[in-house]
């Protein structure tokens, strides 16, 4: 070994910045390995997402007070705690889990990693979220509309119970669609190619 005084000044500059970039470069690779990115749908606009980078020790309180700041709800009024985020299926359109009493757990400790899809949801002052329920399933119902070149109506999203008698659903699409009963017939549908293809086989003998 040689003591600093013997390396020549222009190498130990040369170490000393190699020792700076070195140490700049794990305290990156640290921040991006700690670091989550949440992208954030509006409940009440499904179109706009809002990309969040945040760590992921940072708190789920933490995590919402961002989206609220970087959606810039303060501006309309909005107080902070009339929202919250609730796990989001940007596949499905769905809401999930709202995370019930873990306001303070880390993001890590609730499993997100890398992406996480999210939905900001409001409420009005003096109210209360609405519970949600594990019961709950979401679907798609699609309007046919004949006078329009055999096309569909803009869908509509509904939440219903998983075991609702079928005669009751008839009854809920009818109102919904706002079709009377006795002449409304319904079919499940499904993508093929990003397009809406129906099973020959009516569901209302169902």
């Amino acid at each position: 070994p040689i003591s600093a005084d013997q390396v020549p000044p222009t190498r130990r500059e040369q170490i000393e910045l190699e020792n700076v970039k070195y140490i700049s470069q794990r305290e990156e690779h640290r921040i991006k390995r700690d670091t989550i990115k949440l992208r954030v749908y509006n409940m009440d606009d499904k179109s706009t997402v809002h990309t969040i980078s945040i760590s992921k020790k940072r708190t789920l309180l933490e995590a919402t007070a961002e989206a609220y700041k970087t959606m810039k709800l303060e501006e309309t009024g909005l107080p902070l705690d009339c929202v919250r985020l609730r796990s989001y299926s940007s596949f499905t359109g769905v809401p999930g889990d709202t995370f019930p009493g873990k306001a303070e757990a880390t993001l890590q400790s609730l499993s997100f990693y890398n992406m996480k899809d999210l939905i900001l949801e409001s409420k009005a002052p003096g109210t209360e979220f609405p519970e949600h329920n594990e019961n709950n399933i979401m679907l798609r119902l699609f309007k046919y509309n004949s006078d329009a070149k055999d096309s569909f109506d803009p869908p509509v999203d509904v939440f219903i119970e998983k075991d609702m008698k079928f005669s009751d659903f008839k009854l809920f699409v009818a109102d919904r669609l706002k079709i009377p009963l006795g002449h409304a017939r319904m079919y499940e549908l499904r993508y093929v190619a990003d397009h809406l293809v129906g099973d020959h086989k009516s569901m209302s003998g169902v």
